[in-house]
């Protein structure tokens, strides 16, 4: 993902070539709209979530089945799986990005499996 100056140089390029000049253009601040989803001004109760391959959304489907059958009622489910994710702290993550925890081709990590 580009930096803002790395954009404002790209456009800068654009412009100065005339290529595209009428191009719409949507610029994001995903540190602003990370923000603004965790205030939730909104009240949005819909998340939406690209697995990135169907092996990853088979993945994520059965564990979040799962939860909704064991607990029955979603909004506790969903507590539930919030609760779960919380418990990693980013030291964790890290660790786990250090030892080569990546997406395997087919987009689930090798200990997921």
């Amino acid at each position: 993902m580009p930096t803002k100056m790395e954009l404002f140089n790209q456009l800068k390029i654009d412009i100065a070539s005339g290529r595209g000049l009428e191009d719409p253009v949507h610029l994001v601040n995903h540190a602003q709209e990370r923000k603004r989803r965790k205030e939730n001004p909104e009240g949005s109760t819909r998340a939406v979530l690209n697995c990135y391959s169907p092996e990853a959304y088979s993945a994520f489907s059965v564990q979040k089945d799962r939860y909704f059958s064991v607990v029955v009622d979603v909004r506790i489910a969903i507590d539930f799986m919030v609760r779960a994710l919380a418990q990693v702290d980013d030291e964790t993550l890290r660790k786990w990005l250090a030892d080569g925890h990546e997406p395997a081709e087919e987009g689930i990590p090798a200990w997921l499996r």
